[in-house]
């Protein structure tokens, strides 16, 4: 038997800073910039693309987050 492994996700994306900290003017207008967030993956390929989204109920309803991170 012989196995051929073509791509494996052997590492997990890293944000480039531990925390992210934001304030948002009350009165800012709807589609204004947050913030910006970063992050690698070292896998080649398919499994180092990066997809930023939200997981709570909070973020998808009240913010956006584009591919390039920014909120």
């Amino acid at each position: 038997v012989i196995v051929h492994v073509l791509g494996a996700n052997l590492y997990s994306p890293v944000f480039n800073q531990r925390f992210y900290l934001a304030e948002v003017q009350e009165n800012s207008p709807p589609g204004s910039k947050v913030m910006q967030v970063s992050a690698t993956d070292e896998d080649s390929g398919l499994n180092g693309q990066i997809t930023y989204s939200f997981i709570n109920d909070l973020g998808k309803t009240q913010f956006s987050i584009d591919a390039d991170g920014v909120i």
